[in-house]
């Protein structure tokens, strides 16, 4: 069984978190939601429940707004536009509202990226189980980081799952090394 290691424990990379599109600190609350009764208090439960509460209303809002034939949602989404420049002074009011508020417009600005974050997920969950063949040549896969390549000939994951688990590996060299692996597969 592979799973990641930590070979410099006292330095954090957020660029290798796994999934950090979806890990931000803005979104901790709406993350949290799911199943927020199991693990919090009941007065932490209902800050929550207020929280989803004012995220749900300023989403209401921003939908139902036109202005110029779009909706303040799809206008959001230019860099130079802000939230604040669509609520109305009464949802400012509402509790979180600042958190709420910076939790959409982020989630509106990235849109895209976070869409090809979610087809990435699932095309690498779709070939976990893809073999990779004793005594590969990982070397051979040009795109692989020089770090990828040596941590992927030093532990010799069975299978593109197991690969996935090995800490330092990027998402980009696991769609590399998966479609190297089916062409080769598809050689013999």
């Amino acid at each position: 069984l592979v799973t990641s290691h930590l070979d410099e424990p006292y330095r954090m990379f957020t660029s290798r978190a796994e999934h950090r599109l979806f890990l931000r600190n803005d979104n901790v609350y709406t993350r949290l939601s799911v199943n927020f009764e199991k693990l919090l208090s009941k007065q932490q439960a209902q800050k929550i429940k207020t929280y989803m509460g004012t995220k749900e209303k300023i989403s209401k809002n921003l939908k139902n707004r036109s202005i110029k034939n779009a909706n303040a949602m799809q206008l959001l989404k230019r860099p130079e536009t802000n939230i604040n420049n669509y609520s109305n002074s009464s949802l400012k009011k509402l509790p979180f509202y600042n958190w709420a508020s910076f939790e959409i417009e982020t989630s509106i600005k990235y849109e895209g990226y976070i869409e090809n974050e979610q087809e990435r997920i699932k095309k690498l969950k779709s070939l976990e189980g893809l073999t990779i063949p004793k005594n590969f040549d990982f070397k051979k896969i040009k795109t692989l980081s020089n770090e990828s390549t040596e941590r992927l000939i030093k532990i010799k994951p069975e299978n593109i799952g197991q690969a996935s688990r090995i800490d330092g590996i990027r998402p980009t060299d696991l769609i590399a090394l998966s479609s190297f692996v089916k062409n080769v597969s598809r050689e013999t």
